[in-house]
Order: C-alpha cells, then structure tokens, then sequence
C-alpha cells in the first residue's frame, strides 16, 4: 500500500512539473515579426538624449542621413584647467550580419578637425567590445533581419522568438 502511494505521489509531481514546463516551450517556438520605425525627431526628444548620462557631455543630437547617423555632442572634462570644451561630430554605418547590428564610426572630427584613422580604428575598437557586452546581455531571443536609414527616420525589422 505504502509504495502504491509513493507511485501515485511520484506521477502527481511529474504530472504537475510537465504542465508548469509545457508552455515554456511552446512559448520558445512562438515566432513574431514586428517593424519598428523612430523618426529623427523622437530620437533627438528622448530621455538619454536631452539627458545625457555623463554630465560632462551637453549639446546632444543626432542627424540621421541615408545609410547612416551623425551624432554631434559637446563633451567638456571635469578637471579642465581652462574651461575648455570639444565639440565633437561622429559619423556612425552600421553593418547588419547575423541578426545583429555593428556600428562603426567612419569619421570623428574634434572641433572641426578630423582625427587620424589609427584613432578611429582605436575608437572603433573600444566601442565594438562595449556593443559585445550590452548585446550578450540584452539581445535575448531576437534576430534583426532588415535596418533602412533615411533623412527622416530609422526602421529595423526583428523576428522575436527566433
């Protein structure tokens, strides 16, 4: 009798976890494509714009163009000595290959002068291994499978689930 209700208990608990477990999975196959589109001007309106997380930087916008993003900031360090400022304008492509999105910076000119390639280079490198990061951490079950840049707005297409 005792080894009855120890199988009886042994088939409730399997029965209870396979239908706590069923819908996480059928959930996972779920695939859903969704377009989403922000014009230029809700970007240059949102919260990390208009409120840059480092007080050293002021002056934020960007500029969307065809196939690319210029962002313009003015970027004064906190230990200036003189009170000094840069203004600095970065052109941003970005490049989409296996469901994600790298931006590489193709100019960075610093109060109206262009920096060297071997800084871009450098700039580009450090910012790839930041973008490395955020994704691992934020990208979950999403692929982007289109990005289309125009004077007006930034539209990207991702498939959720996949």
């Amino acid at each position: 009798m005792k080894s009855a209700r120890k199988i009886s208990l042994g088939l409730l608990i399997v029965a209870i976890l396979s239908v706590l477990v069923a819908p996480t999975f059928a959930q996972s196959q779920v695939q859903r494509t969704v377009t989403i589109t922000v014009t230029e001007d809700e970007i240059n309106s949102s919260f990390r714009i208009t409120n840059p997380a480092r007080v050293t930087v002021s002056n934020k916008s960007v500029d969307l163009q065809a196939g690319q993003v210029v962002v313009t900031a003015t970027y004064t360090p906190r230990r200036s000595r003189d009170g000094a400022s840069y203004t600095v304008q970065t052109t941003l492509v970005p490049t989409l290959a296996d469901g994600r999105v790298t931006w590489t910076a193709t100019s960075i000119i610093v109060n109206g002068s262009n920096i060297t390639d071997q800084q871009i280079t450098a700039a580009n490198n450090a910012v790839a291994r930041s973008w490395r990061t955020l994704a691992q951490g934020h990208t979950g079950s999403r692929t982007i499978t289109a990005l289309t840049i125009t004077d007006t707005d930034l539209t990207y297409t991702v498939i959720r689930g996949a």
